[in-house]
């Protein structure tokens, strides 16, 4: 009976827990935050005029593309 009050005494409450867990997120929420204002991966503000996103396609890519997969249906 000694160990379960023990064990019991060891143990965080729900409140205990759900105040402790929204400490852990504010403060990761908060050093995301910062970290993010600091960081050394940002593009110079030249650097947004040059070619654009790397997720559009290259000039005749598309073509490229489907020609290769069409290339079955073409007509020998």
């Amino acid at each position: 009976m000694a160990d379960r009050a023990e064990k019991a005494s060891t143990l965080l409450s729900r409140r205990d827990f759900l105040t402790k867990a929204s400490l852990a997120m504010a403060a990761a929420a908060t050093l995301t935050v910062t970290t993010r204002n600091f960081s050394t991966f940002r593009k110079a503000s030249g650097d947004a005029t040059s070619g654009g996103s790397m997720f559009t396609p290259r000039p005749g890519s598309r073509l490229r593309y489907w020609g290769s997969r069409l290339s079955r249906f073409r007509l020998r």
